[in-house]
Formats: structure tokens, sequence, C-alpha cells
């Protein structure tokens, strides 16, 4: 937040004028200074001790508590245990090129022997994360975690039935030779499971398990597409602790098996008992600068105009088993279970209210999603966001959106066991006009079916007014259905958007590039380069009763294969100025992700049509096809951030 001097002018004194001028016309720095230091600093000092970089204060919440809007808090390097509230308009930065670590995690130590090479430790707060050196364990699991959190080949045979109510049942057709009751049971059953069954196991019968509080998916949704043979694994139980590196909480008390067997003793062994480093709910104009965190991340609910710059977050969104009940219709409960949400910590960095922004910072890391934006007018810009949805919720991802004018804007993302960005209408807050643009999407679907085989997805049926997924690079698709598997995925009737110079390569599996289910109005795909995909650049599918009424177009599109393709008759989509079965001889460099036009001969140069304010930018006599201009400036996808070493 800029603050300006005021400056009372009174008419006929000069030099207080030009004084004035002058101050008005150049931002002065924040009101005051005060510095933090976990190693050197004492909270009982005065305000103005700690203004002085030698007498700082020690933690960063007596910073945040003193300091008025417009101060700004220097941090020196440490790490800092704590969950900060601030003020209003406060800043909180690093001192030079330092680095404070805020964490979630507490020390634990009064470790004694609890069975074979199992020890454990009291620690009253609920544990949803642990650390030893330094290195994020194993949740104890029954088949254990094989160290790759973006496969199943270890999950068990199950087949499960749906019961009454939020009930479920489970069998384990290997066999069970343990208690599990009170765990936690997530398998992935039928032929279309975008969306893991979850729930608390009630009951045991041999190998049969009975679950309740299930997700609404399990027991609402038509059969086979959630029922039948499948695989899965238990949680959230102590009989499920067999192996090193895993770790379990229950009743006030840890248990660990240490790496190696060793005694935890030995070792530094950190538990998260916290959520959120920063706490900025109800608060604007606050700004986090420069820090890191670990195990710890950032709630900014109902926020105004605040700023997340320049940081690092590692292990953000912890394994959560918070419970939900399901409401028929549009209940606000659905959206916890999908994706994410704050009782638990799986909805990542948490941004809601209006004008706030996440930028130019690394986000790695969770069992949920890593960012989400709720709200309306917030910014996802220039962060490399990696490793989400570990627990394979349906649209806990990398970024997860709704709301109104939210931008998702030249971010770097890789990994998710779905989506990469999920956009959706949650609890009742429609998506209106996103900006999804110049993002690198790579590696997705890695475990999860139908809309996990989008690199970005939406399902609603609703009028975006206006969304723009535009200059996205998009690849790397992991999904083992090809029925649906794709790059853009706008699903049950999204409408409203323009769809324009993406470059997808679907890597020879894909059904299609970019796929629009059931949409009938005023979506437009223009200038896109799609490669790698069985079917066609774009399929789609109409709602019966709008057919002779839709308003869709295809245009300037230049593709590997078949250029487009509907279910149906094709009675209701323009298509023109297209180019199929493009040669790759004539692109610089297809595999490696390089779609520009090489050949001055090729047939797709100057072989477009005009787009007011979409292609005005031509070189010579009319538009090329595709995403890129031939000799043409051009555009390029991603972020400019690094990921740091671990």
């Amino acid at each position: 937040m800029t603050m300006r001097t005021q400056i009372n002018i009174r008419k006929g004194r000069l030099g207080a004028m030009i004084l004035g001028i002058v101050l008005m016309s150049v931002p002065l720095g924040r009101a005051a200074t005060f510095y933090v230091s976990d190693s050197t600093g004492d909270d009982s000092r005065t305000a103005a001790q700690a203004q002085k970089i030698a007498t700082p204060w020690k933690t960063i919440q007596k910073a945040a508590s003193t300091m008025s809007p417009g101060d700004t808090c220097v941090i020196r390097a440490g790490t800092y245990r704590e969950t900060v509230i601030p003020k209003d308009g406060q800043r909180f930065e690093p001192f030079q090129n330092e680095k404070p670590l805020i964490t979630g995690c507490e020390v634990v130590s009064g470790w004694t022997a609890h069975t074979g090479q199992i020890h454990k430790a009291g620690v009253k707060q609920k544990v949803v994360d642990v650390f030893v050196d330094g290195k994020n364990m194993d949740k104890a699991r029954f088949p254990d975690e094989d160290g790759n959190r973006f496969n199943k080949t270890e999950w068990l045979p199950t087949k499960v039935e749906k019961g009454g109510g939020q009930t479920g049942f489970v069998t384990f057709t290997d066999g069970l030779d343990q208690d599990y009751v009170g765990g936690f049971f997530t398998g992935l059953n039928g032929d279309n499971c975008y969306q893991a069954n979850m729930g608390e196991i009630s009951e045991q019968d041999g190998d049969r398990l009975r679950v309740i509080r299930t997700n609404h998916r399990w027991n609402n949704s038509p059969p086979k597409k959630f029922d039948g043979p499948g695989v899965g694994y238990i949680t959230d139980h102590l009989n499920c602790l067999t192996s090193p590196k895993e770790w379990h909480w229950q009743d006030g008390t840890l248990y660990l098996y240490a790496p190696g067997g060793a005694k935890p003793s030995s070792k530094r062994v950190e538990a998260r008992v916290r959520l959120w480093g920063f706490d900025c709910s109800g608060k604007s104009d606050v700004e986090l600068v420069g820090l890191h965190f670990k195990g710890a991340s950032v709630l900014m609910k109902d926020s105004e105009n605040s700023t997340i710059d320049g940081c690092v977050f590692r292990y953000v969104s912890p394994w959560g088993n918070e419970y939900y009940s399901y409401r028929r219709g549009r209940s606000p409960d659905l959206a916890h279970y999908n994706y994410g949400d704050t009782k638990d910590g799986t909805s990542g960095i948490h941004i809601s209210g209006t004008g706030n922004t996440i930028k130019n910072s690394y986000v790695a890391y969770g069992w949920g999603a890593l960012i989400s934006l709720r709200g309306n007018n917030n910014t996802a810009e220039n962060n490399y966001v990696e490793e989400a949805n570990w627990q394979c919720r349906q649209d806990a991802v990398c970024i997860t959106v709704c709301g109104a004018n939210q931008k998702v804007l030249r971010n770097t993302l890789r990994k998710s066991n779905s989506m990469l960005i999920s956009l959706r209408d949650i609890a009742r807050q429609s998506l209106i006009a996103p900006k999804i643009k110049y993002n690198d999407c790579r590696d997705y679907g890695y475990v999860m079916l139908d809309g996990g085989t989008a690199a970005i997805y939406y399902n609603a049926n609703s009028d975006m007014k206006g969304g723009e997924f535009a200059y996205n690079v998009i690849s790397g698709n992991h999904t083992k259905n090809d029925r649906v598997s794709t790059g853009i995925y706008l699903d049950d009737g999204a409408r409203n958007a323009t769809i324009h110079h993406n470059v997808i390569d679907g890597g020879g599996h894909c059904r299609s590039g970019i796929f629009t289910h059931r949409g009938d109005k005023d979506i437009y795909v223009y200038h896109n380069s799609c490669w790698g995909y069985t079917q066609s650049a774009w399929s789609s599918s109409v709602w019966k009763g709008t057919r002779d009424t839709a308003t869709m177009i295809f245009r300037n599109n230049h593709s590997g294969g078949r250029g487009y393709s509907q279910k149906g008759v094709k009675t209701w989509v323009t298509e023109d100025h297209n180019r199929e079965n493009v040669p790759a001889s004539e692109l610089v460099n297809v595999e490696k992700m390089n779609f520009r036009i090489k050949k001055a001969s090729s047939a797709s140069i100057d072989a477009g049509v005009i787009i007011d304010g979409l292609n005005d930018g031509y070189k010579i006599d009319a538009p090329d096809l595709g995403a890129y201009e031939f000799q043409g400036v051009d555009w390029k996808a991603g972020s400019t951030v690094k990921p740091p070493r671990r």
C-alpha cells in the first residue's frame, strides 16, 4: 500500500507550495520498519527498540500485533513456528537475501518404545504431516506407499457396493488380516472413477468393510460409474503402521516408524500441528513478500487487495479426512470432499474476497489443492506450481478456480493425479469470465479418469459470460482412459467462451485436443495447434433440444489430424479456414513441442481470416493458421520462476 503525504498549502507561501508538490508526486516509504529475529529477538522490547536491527522482536506475531497499517516487518533468517494474524496494510518481508522459514510444525520429543521399531510421543494437537530431518514421511497406509504418489499400482483389488444414505461397502478381494475399524478408505472403482470413493470405516466383517460418511459421488451417481471392481487402500489407523518412514496420530499420541528403524530421539522429528503460517482472513492490503513456508499455508478468506509475492511454499496441503454431510441440491458441503476446504487445509493457499494476488511464487506438494481462487477479481500469475492431489479428490488440483473475473496467467503447472486447473461453480458461486492464459501445463491425469483426463477442465451447465482460454501450452496426458482424454474440456453445458491460440499435444492417445460436452452456445475455437490425438482437434456434443440454435465456430486452426468432429449430424457448427493433417516437416520441432511454422512454403501461411481483436497483428496478407504467426512475434507460456532445490 503506497502512502502519500498530504500537505495543506496556504496561498502566498511559495516555498510550502513547492515542497508540497514534490512530496505529493513522490511515494514515500512506509511509516515504520520493525525487525524480527528468532535467535536474537525479545518480545519484551519496546516498539522503538524493535525499529533497530540490533534489538529485534522474537516473533512475527509480536510485530503484527504492534505495528500500524502501513508498517513493515523485516524478518531475519530463522524458523518461526506460529500462525501470524496481521492487521490491514502491513507488509512482511525478509532481511536482504535471508530466507526466514515459517512453519506449521513443532519439534517432537519425549519418545518411548511402543512395539517393535515403532515409537510414540505425546502431541496434543492433531498432526497432519510429519518430517524427519527435514524429509517428508508417509502417512501409515495399507498397503504401504511405494514412494510414488502418482500411481496406484500398489493399491489392492477391491469391490465397492452402494449402501443407503452416506453408507457404502468395500470388499478387499485379496483378504484382510487386521482390524481397520475407525480407519479411512480411499478407492477408485467402476468404469468412470473421476472421484475417489472415500469414507470412514465403521464396521468390519472379515474382508468386508462398512463405510460411513461417504462422499456424494459414491452413493449419488449412476450404477457402474463408481461401483464394482477397482483398487483401494486404508489409512488413518494404527494397524496400517508397519514400515519405515510411516507415521500415525490418534488421541493425542504420535506414532512413528523412523527411517531405517532408527530411534526418533536420534532424529529431528517435526509434526505439523497448524494449517496456516499466515491467517489474513478479512484483512486488506496485506503484503507477504519473499517468505519461505514449509508445512504451512496462507489463508486469505474474504480478504481484499492483499498480495503474496515471490514466496516459496513446500508441503502446502496436508492429508485430510474432514467429514462432510451430503445434502441434495447445491449444498456447499459438496465442495469440501471434491475441492478441498479450509477445515482440513486441503484447499491449499486459500484466496477469496476480491482483488487479491499470488505471483512470482513457487508452490509445491500437497494431498489436496495447492492454490484455490474463490471470490472475485483475484489473480494467480507467474507461479511455478507442482505436485497436487495425492489424495485423489476430484478437483483438488494445482489451481482450483470459481467466482467472477478470476485470472490464471503465465503459470507453470506440473504433475497432478487429475487436472492441473479445475474450474467449478462452488457453494452457489458461479464461474464468470475467467481468464486462463499463457500457462504451461504438463503431466496430468496420472490416476483419475474422465475430468481428470484434461489439463484445464470446467464442469457446470452455466454461462461463463466471456470465458477466455488462450495461449496455453498443454502436454503430458498420462490418463489410462482414452474415452474422453483431452487438453481443454468444457463439460455438461458450459458455454460462452473463446478458446484460442493454444498448443495441445495429446501424446498419441488423447481423443481430442479440445472437447466440449453439451455446450451449445457461443463457443468459439480459433487459432489452435493440436497434435497427437486419435479423433479430432475439437470434438463436441450438443444438447438435443438446442441444436437448431447453437452458436459454435471453428476457424483458423491447425492440426496434425482431423480438425473437427461431433456426435451426431454436423448441423450447428460453422467450420472454415482450418487445415487438417499438417505434416510435421512444416513445423520447427514437434517432438520438443515447438509447433511454429518452419517453411515459408507452408499452406498454412496467409490462409486464415481476420477475427477482430484476436489476430490483428498478422504479418503479410492475412493471418496464418494455428497458434503462431510465421515470422511474427512469438508468445511464450509459463512462469519465469525456477523451482528451488528441496
